[in-house]
């Protein structure tokens, strides 16, 4: 499964909505899939750092993006 484009108006940063978007994705979403998986840009460290704090292991970094992705349960 691959997230696009998951964006949080900047108002409602550091309110915990991309943490709980992300948790009912892996909670609720139904899909046969293995892994969640997403990328965003290499040079935003703190949405880097977000995806990992998420549990999202980087994979690679790939023209100018961190690969992440995160064993569903």
């Amino acid at each position: 499964m691959y997230l696009h484009r998951l964006a949080v108006k900047p108002s409602y940063m550091k309110n915990g909505v991309g943490k709980e978007m992300i948790h009912w994705i892996e909670t609720e979403y139904q899909t046969d899939k293995t892994y969640f998986r997403l990328d965003c840009v290499a040079g935003n460290e703190k949405l880097n750092q977000f995806y990992q704090k998420m549990g999202f292991e980087l994979l690679g970094v790939s023209k100018d993006h961190s690969r992440y992705q995160k064993l569903l349960k």
